[in-house]
């Protein structure tokens, strides 16, 4: 999955040497009953990824498909003012992601 890559990168940036992907994978396939910030903000980002955008040429289409297909369209759509809350949302989501890596 594209998120978890971009958020195992994120976790390894930040978190310095003692985080390798093999660890973070580790971390976030574990059933401990305490949620950790990076399982919740990791939760978050797969979830934000499934909404569907309500505008424009991907009509229908999920906010991480339009961004791994079509980086210039998101490129675009950031240098809009949002007419709707649905553009509003997917721009919030680009920033996001822009972040993780």
């Amino acid at each position: 999955m594209i998120i978890c890559d971009i958020f195992k990168k994120y976790v390894c940036k930040h978190l310095g040497s003692w985080a390798n992907p093999g660890q973070v994978l580790h971390k976030f396939n574990s059933t401990s009953a305490m949620a950790t910030p990076f399982d919740l903000m990791y939760n978050n980002m797969k979830l934000e990824g499934q909404k569907v955008l309500g505008f424009g040429k991907y009509y229908g289409e999920t906010y991480q498909d339009v961004y791994m297909n079509d980086y210039t369209y998101c490129k675009w759509c950031m240098t809009l003012d949002p007419s709707t809350f649905s553009m509003y949302d997917f721009q919030s989501y680009i920033q996001k992601v822009k972040k993780f890596t």
